[in-house]
């Protein structure tokens, strides 16, 4: 859904013909400043859900980890 938002604003401006951005992988947070920044919060609303994000699939990992160690008998530090 957030691609298509995107694709609908940006498809007549081009941020990397416009040298706003420099990779394609810029393009959400670059929306998130250009058209969000407005609304008083949302720009830190959308830092923190990413950190979130990635502290989530982080915990994922260790608690794996710890599953298929203590289903096997070893245990790891």
């Amino acid at each position: 859904m957030m691609g298509v938002a995107i694709f609908a604003v940006y498809a007549n401006c081009d941020p990397i013909a416009t040298e706003a951005i420099q990779k394609a992988d810029q393009i959400v947070p670059f929306y998130v400043m250009d058209r969000l920044s407005s609304l008083y919060g949302v720009a830190g609303l959308f830092m923190a859900s990413l950190y979130a994000a990635g502290l989530r699939l982080k915990l994922q990992d260790v608690m794996t980890t710890m599953i298929v160690c203590e289903s096997t008998g070893e245990f790891m530090l």
